[in-house]
């Protein structure tokens, strides 16, 4: 397939041949190494005769075999066919970050390192082919490097308006003055600094000013040094902007003459905001007939604070996914957290002949129509042992939707990072049968957002003094004109923001008392 780079070290008058590293034709493997060389299925030898094969999916995870260093993969050549795909990612697991994906080329990407925020310092290599043509695949020796970065801390040196009880509050339209600075073990020439403001939007200095939309937010400051080391601290400093009360004002009668009492009365609600974290729902995913090929479905979230994280397996109130399938016995199913942990929620082999939802039973066909099966950490029945009832064409044996216990437990997931991608991995063991994933999503405890989550309060209230109204209190006045016409009076209410909304009340005088 191609030349085998002879990478020799001699020990001694001895000559030792460096490692080989081939990927596998289906499944995944691992190498804790810093040495190398590594080969598509092929493996080494003559440019044209070991190439890869049809249908090919495999994952290699290649980790630094030495504390502190990132692995780095060097290619000497690259031969991959239209729609074959070589992915790269920055972690170990196909959920971290994408480095590059390479079809249809015969442009080699060089050398591809681990990227210093990778706290793994692994690169996971994934290569799928599909059946029509091959080509001559890969050849790259393995290497690290060594993180030698600086300790970097973000301060935070003030905001204005300043925290009021760890949280600045502020009225909406308000700008906010926050100023920061970073303290480095060795130098802080060059550095950066990104500010994000938790609304989507970010900006660079150490003195900056934002307009924030009505809301909660947790602000963050990034140090980047010209090595593209970074501070691992985090600000969260709180900034609430106050909601709208609700104002109803009354008057009664609204309608009177010269000298006459009019009641005024008003009532305030306060607004309270709620964050709402509930992660996003998938689009619809085929699954399509494998012999240990692997599809995957993300989705995304990035609303709980930066470097937040699971705690506890009951921070998860459920994973439920809609599907269909026609052969519940040759999936496994996984579930990956956005930093790589994962746990499986139904494993290979086990559910025999069963249905998965209610699946139109051949694979040129679909699809058929889903159930939804939730996982959670209280349910006690493994999904190949539930109850099944009569479904799909031709009829068969189905799973009822409800909900069942994971393979692995919820604990597996503490430590996964809140914000991230969050992906759901089917592998298909056999052939012959195929289904969709129509949605999946999962519920987290709301208990992980209360904390930003707020009601102003009000601070003062009143009707405004104006000529005409008597016997004022927090909520009422008497109103009384002396002249005909349209008289309007304003009620305004002051909260804990230092935010002041009002609303008018106008009473109409149209006749003239007698004397």
């Amino acid at each position: 397939m191609k030349v085998l780079l002879t990478a020799l070290l001699l020990l001694v008058g001895n000559t030792l041949l460096a490692q080989t590293y081939t990927m596998p034709g289906t499944g995944t493997s691992n190498a804790s190494t810093c040495s190398g060389n590594f080969y598509d299925s092929g493996g080494p030898g003559a440019l044209n005769s070991n190439q890869y094969s049809n249908n090919e999916n495999g994952v290699y995870v290649f980790c630094p075999s030495a504390s502190g260093n990132r692995a780095q993969i060097t290619f000497s050549m690259l031969d991959i066919n239209n729609n074959d795909f070589l992915e790269i990612f920055d972690g170990n697991s196909v959920a971290a970050a994408s480095l590059g994906v390479y079809t249809n080329t015969t442009t080699s990407p060089g050398t591809i390192t681990a990227s210093v925020g990778n706290a793994s310092g692994c690169l996971t290599v994934r290569f799928t082919s599909n059946g029509n043509g091959r080509a001559a695949g890969w050849a790259a020796t393995l290497g690290c490097v060594v993180v030698a970065c600086q300790t970097i801390t973000a301060n935070f040196v003030s905001s204005s308006p300043a925290a009021s009880g760890g949280v600045v509050r502020v009225c909406q339209g308000q700008s906010v003055n926050f100023v920061g600075s970073g303290t480095f073990s060795t130098s802080g020439t060059g550095a950066t600094y990104t500010w994000s403001f938790g609304d989507g939007t970010t900006a660079n200095g150490t003195n900056v000013n934002h307009v924030f939309p009505a809301g909660s937010y947790a602000v963050n400051l990034t140090i980047t040094d010209p090595n593209g080391c970074f501070n691992n601290n985090n600000l969260n400093r709180q900034v609430q902007v106050s909601t709208t009360p609700t104002i109803n004002t009354s008057a009664t009668p609204a309608t009177l003459c010269t000298n006459q009492f009019s009641a005024l009365n008003a009532a305030v609600t306060m607004t309270p905001y709620v964050v709402n974290c509930t992660p996003p729902i998938s689009g619809t995913t085929f699954l399509p007939d494998g012999t240990g090929v692997s599809y995957t479905t993300t989705v995304t979230t990035n609303c709980y604070p930066p470097g937040a994280t699971i705690t506890s397996a009951n921070d998860f109130v459920n994973l439920c996914l809609n599907i269909e399938h026609s052969y519940l016995g040759d999936l496994s199913v996984r579930f990956i957290c956005p930093n790589g942990q994962s746990m499986v929620l139904k494993a290979y082999p086990g559910g025999a002949g069963t249905y998965l939802g209610s699946p139109l039973d051949d694979p040129t066909v679909g699809p058929g129509t889903g159930r939804t099966y939730c996982f959670t950490p209280t349910a006690t029945t493994l999904l190949t042992a539930g109850t099944t009832s009569s479904a799909g064409s031709p009829a068969g044996n189905s799973v009822v939707a409800g909900d069942y216990r994971p393979v692995d437990p919820f604990t597996n997931m503490i430590g996964c990072p809140l914000n991230g991608n969050w992906t759901i991995q089917v592998t298909d063991n056999l052939a012959a049968d195929n289904g969709y994933i129509f949605d999946w999503g999962f519920n987290l405890t709301a208990a992980l957002n209360a904390a930003q989550s707020f009601t102003p309060t009000i601070v003062s209230q009143g009707w405004v003094p104006a000529a005409g109204l008597y016997n004022v209190n927090a909520t009422q006045a008497n109103a009384v004109m002396g002249t005909m016409g349209v008289h309007c009076f304003t009620y305004s209410v002051t909260d804990n923001f230092g935010c002041t909304y009002t609303a008018p009340q106008c009473i109409n005088v149209n006749c003239m008392s007698l004397p």
